[in-house]
């Protein structure tokens, strides 16, 4: 019996220094936490969403005020009821064509919502535009996104209209003026905000595909929405989430005391579950998972905005860090760094791989045929080309029939040929290209 109660002994003794170890650590990693915020706010870093939630832009110079009455607008019932018949049209899902039995009602309620559109220009011509942010239990609610990706859809339901009208002219000036739409948001400085840009940037370009497909664009009209979308800057983007999700983070580290908020709706009483995951983590693991995560985040920022390839190289891309298994803020937020990465890669080949199909659509107006090579086509119509943002070269480009194959590499860094993978979502190990055919 004394033996059993020694061996009791000598394991309460381990587990007092193994907890007495842990909450050293955790004292530890308070210190050295407290010294990185003293250090970025030393360099004028925001450390909270209240430094983030600052505007600093008169409203005379903020399309962002704008913005906010075309918002109000767009909830008045009739405005609403104009908006909810673009909302339920229903493309046909092959040729994703609008059907002719409902372009008169489409063609209708665009015409009332033309006051929408004239706000709409002169929020787009306000040099800077930044949207004011919502506190909510210590978080920022962005309330503004839904709306700008509804006032997108009314623009690109009018080019869809124009282009089966056969008036070219409009629905460019409107493919324009959604790619203008989205660079509203592009100064975001937290991730929802880019994905959303990247989204109405998508449905610009849909659009445009649709357009090209159907109608001839004239030279004059594809240089302009070539210039246009050659003023995108999807640069930086990486650096303002890396800058906006850490004060966010640091933020839930001065209010949370533990982890009910990632176990729990907030507006329900705590289980015990959670309650004892919660105190053992706040007591014995909080300040070194917030530690490992702004170590993270560290390495992150100090890669910036790099190329794919390099970005590629140095492990960037990659979801599969390591972190203890107590590290659970950690785990559940460095994932983001990679995936905005990738989603700004993606755009970025995109948008690129757009211009380029406009630079061909264009040569072949000019001179009645598609030209040979990438080459031919710089030298001759005198454009400063995109090169594909996965290889850092020129798209790859081939004649075919009556018309062209285009293709950038890809995620993999590999020439597949010209073979279209069977999907668009990135993924590290995908093969094939990421291909435009142009039959006529």
């Amino acid at each position: 019996m004394s033996k059993l109660l020694q061996g009791f002994k000598w394991i309460g003794i381990a587990l007092a220094v193994m907890v007495g170890a842990l909450f050293v650590c955790q004292i530890i990693g308070g210190i050295r936490l407290y010294a990185q915020m003293v250090s970025l706010r030393d360099r004028g870093v925001p450390t909270s969403l209240e430094d983030l939630a600052k505007n600093t832009i008169p409203d005379s110079q903020n399309g962002a005020v704008i913005y906010e009455q075309i918002f109000a607008e767009m909830k008045k019932p009739e405005v609403a009821r104009d908006i909810k018949i673009i909302d339920n049209i229903e493309y046909d899902k092959q040729t994703h064509d609008m059907p002719k039995a409902v372009r008169p009602q489409v063609a209708a309620a665009l015409n009332n919502l033309r006051p929408l559109f004239d706000m709409l220009d002169i929020a787009l011509s306000c040099p800077k535009c930044k949207f004011k942010r919502q506190f909510s239990r210590n978080e920022l609610i962005f309330p503004y996104l839904s709306s700008m990706r509804r006032l997108s859809r009314l623009c690109l339901a009018q080019a869809v209209l124009a282009t089966d009208e056969g008036r070219t002219r409009d629905a460019v000036h409107w493919i324009g003026i959604g790619y203008k739409a989205s660079e509203s948001l592009e100064r975001g400085d937290f991730v929802i905000e880019h994905i959303v840009e990247d989204s109405l940037q998508r449905m610009a370009s849909r659009s445009l595909e649709y357009v090209i497909d159907r109608v001839h664009i004239d030279d004059q009209n594809a240089k302009s929405l070539f210039d246009l979308m050659g003023g995108i800057d999807n640069s930086g983007a990486v650096s303002r989430c890396i800058k906006g999700e850490r004060a966010s983070i640091l933020s839930y580290y001065s209010a949370s005391t533990d982890l009910r908020f990632m176990v729990d709706d907030p507006d329900e009483k705590p289980t015990t579950y959670s309650r004892l995951l919660g105190a053992s983590w706040h007591w014995f693991a909080r300040n070194t998972d917030y530690l490992i995560l702004l170590d993270g985040i560290a390495f992150q920022a100090k890669s910036g905005d790099l190329s794919y390839r390099d970005a590629k190289s140095r492990g960037l891309l990659d979801n599969n860090f390591q972190a203890p298994l107590y590290s659970i803020v950690a785990k559940g937020m460095l994932w983001i760094f990679p995936s905005v990465r990738r989603h700004r890669y993606v755009q970025e080949c995109q948008t690129s791989f757009n211009r380029m199909i406009l630079a061909l659509v264009a040569y072949k107006e000019r001179y009645g045929r598609y030209p040979k090579s990438i080459v031919e086509l710089r030298n001759r119509l005198g454009w400063k080309l995109p090169t594909d943002p996965f290889g850092g070269a020129d798209f790859k480009y081939r004649r075919e029939g009556q018309g062209f194959i285009l293709y950038s590499l890809g995620p993999n860094l590999k020439d597949d040929g010209g073979v279209q993978h069977e999907t668009r979502v990135f993924a590290r190990d995908e093969t094939g290209d990421y291909v435009w055919k142009m039959a006529r």
